[in-house]
């Protein structure tokens, strides 16, 4: 039978030998360097508090209002880059030939109630209902209406005359129909009006009032600004700063009635 070792004794337990000690004694390891020594333990790691202090806010000093000295000048509100005045126009009537408005398709004022003046009616109302909420933010600017197209012929003298017509019905509007086509001019003839000064001759010459070239019709509420008389530099006058102070004239809400 197999020989078994003895199991030691407790009291023996210092006697007894490893098995890896008797390894390095059979193997010879000890000349190797002997048994190396275990390593060391890793110091605990010591966990230190820190304090943390949030200091208030640096509290801001409230900032002085300017003082006014008492002897000094009060300062004027800033005035208007263009003085608005009340505008008047001439006292002559001139009248307007209504069968030459119903040969020409127009709208005849005091006729009878016809498709055209239905049409041009509602294109009216949604003109005017639209200038009164952009007057809030462009203020009179917002009741100009410019009837433009790219080429001749499309009907822009016959729309603006029509849609002056029946602005100038409202019972308390009053409309001035310009004439800017300088080329071609059409609006007094398509109303039968006289010819005279108009937009250039202001544009050009800045000793002449527009006012003066409003043309008075017998149709109540409607007035009529022709173009004038052509020059070479039509549409350089046209972009200066002249065309703007002619155009704000319009502004006056007070226009003296004759």
């Amino acid at each position: 039978m197999t020989e078994h070792s003895k199991i030691p004794l407790p009291g023996d337990m210092a006697k007894a030998r490893s098995s890896v000690e008797r390894a390095i004694e059979g193997f010879d390891l000890a000349r190797l360097g002997g048994i190396a020594s275990p390593l060391p333990p890793e110091p605990q790691r010591r966990v230190v508090m820190r304090e943390v202090t949030i200091e208030p806010a640096v509290p801001v000093a409230p900032v002085a209002e300017p003082t006014v000295p008492a002897n000094a000048a009060p300062v004027a509100p800033a005035q208007p880059a263009i003085a608005v005045r009340p505008v008047r126009f001439g006292e002559a009537r001139h009248p307007v030939d209504r069968a030459h408005l119903r040969d020409n398709g127009l709208i005849v004022p005091e006729g009878s109630v016809t498709a055209l003046l239905e049409e041009f009616r509602i294109v009216k109302r949604q003109l005017l209902l639209q200038a009164a909420e952009l007057r809030r933010t462009l203020g009179m600017a917002a009741q100009r209406v410019l009837v433009c197209s790219p080429l001749p012929g499309e009907g822009k003298t016959y729309c603006a005359t029509n849609l002056a017509l029946a602005i100038a019905a409202e019972k308390e509007s009053e409309v001035v129909l310009v004439d800017a086509d300088f080329a071609k001019p059409s609006v007094l003839s398509a109303l039968g009006l006289p010819g005279g000064p108009g937009l250039m001759d202001a544009l050009a010459d800045p000793a002449v009032d527009v006012a003066d070239c409003v043309i008075g019709t017998d149709i109540p509420g409607l007035w009529v600004l022709p173009a004038g008389n052509a020059t070479t530099s039509d549409t350089e006058y046209l972009a200066s700063s002249r065309t703007r102070q002619v155009l704000e004239i319009g502004r006056a809400s007070c226009r003296e009635r004759v």
